[in-house]
């Protein structure tokens, strides 16, 4: 899965999203040293964070989810267990070199709304509209800013 910061309009009809910052955390397992990679996340996050913070209404304020799917006849075995730096069950996938772990089909949907009231937006070209800016501001606070460019979204394909 992928989430990235979004802005859903008053009816719950038009969406936007700051496409260059997936906000999931990276596999802390992945890298040798665990808090350089969240520090790194960290800082990559900050940026579209605040601006999405400071410049959405808590009411349009979004996430733009990416759920991609694994078939179950790609499943070769399930390790009920895992291991001791990875508890709980492991799937064994058959990898395909073009789409790695996951299908080529993928389900997005925006979550928006505060709780117990979430509310879900399916996405597609036709209901986008231009919220965000194609380049994030540098922060007027501070020198060090990032002028992170924000990268075009793929289309949407049709997962049948």
């Amino acid at each position: 899965m992928r989430q990235y910061f979004a802005y859903v309009d008053d009816a719950g009809e038009h969406w936007d999203v700051l496409s260059g910052c997936d906000d999931v955390p990276p596999p802390i397992a992945d890298s040798p040293i665990p808090w350089e990679a969240e520090d790194e996340a960290r800082q990559r996050r900050e940026p579209y964070w605040s601006y999405w913070m400071n410049r959405v209404p808590n009411q349009n304020q979004g996430y733009l989810q990416v759920i991609q799917f694994v078939h179950y006849d790609r499943i070769l075995a399930v390790d009920e267990h895992g291991d001791i730096r990875h508890p709980g069950p492991h799937l064994y996938i058959d990898y395909d070199q073009q789409y790695g772990a996951f299908d080529a089909r993928y389900w997005r949907v925006i979550e928006f709304g505060t709780y117990p009231f979430r509310r879900f937006l399916e996405v597609s070209e036709e209901n986008r509209v231009v919220f965000f800016p194609k380049e994030l501001p540098k922060p007027s606070n501070s020198g060090n800013g990032v002028n992170a460019p924000i990268a075009p979204m793929a289309p949407i394909e049709d997962p049948s």
